[in-house]
């Protein structure tokens, strides 16, 4: 039987990459880029959004077949702070949703990119190491397009006034 992914912390300790927090962040993605794809009010909004789709499921494929390797699970489902924070997007229009899914996603971000950066370096486990070596290089890009979509954001409301 395997292990719950909540309670197994990826291969070495000082490592902070769990298989939860790796899920969380590639589900999250994905549920968000959904999001913005519907909801966004400009054309690099929704193109961040399908991008974040495209990349949350790539990673939630190569997740699955890491832990599937190892024996494994993922966790059922979202946490309910993601939950609560789609809702919290859905509720908003326009501009005001584009801003808060470009301050969300680059916050997101920031913060997983030590995480999955530290694991690539000194992880154990060869196969995360790739995953999050790879994911480093995704939320790079990603952090770059939202630099240009908040500079864009900035340089529309500026020009509006």
């Amino acid at each position: 039987m395997a292990a719950h992914p909540a309670q197994v912390p990826f291969w070495h300790a000082r490592c902070c990459l769990s298989i939860a927090s790796a899920f969380d962040h590639a589900s999250d993605q994905l549920a968000v880029g959904q999001l913005a794809v519907r909801l966004g009010s400009t054309p690099r909004v929704r193109e961040m959004g399908q991008q974040l789709v495209d990349d949350g499921a790539t990673a939630l494929s190569r997740l699955n077949d890491v832990v599937a390797k190892d024996g494994l699970a993922l966790p059922s489902g979202r946490s309910p702070g993601a939950e609560r924070n789609d809702a919290t997007l859905a509720s908003l229009r326009g501009t005001q949703f584009d801003r808060a899914f470009l301050d969300y996603v680059r916050t997101s971000n920031d913060a997983a990119f030590w995480t999955f950066e530290r694991e690539a370096k000194v992880g154990n486990n060869a196969d995360l190491r790739a995953y999050a070596a790879d994911g480093v290089a995704v939320i790079d890009g990603q952090l770059t397009g939202i630099k240009m979509g908040v500079a864009e954001m900035q340089k529309s409301s500026t020009s509006a006034r």
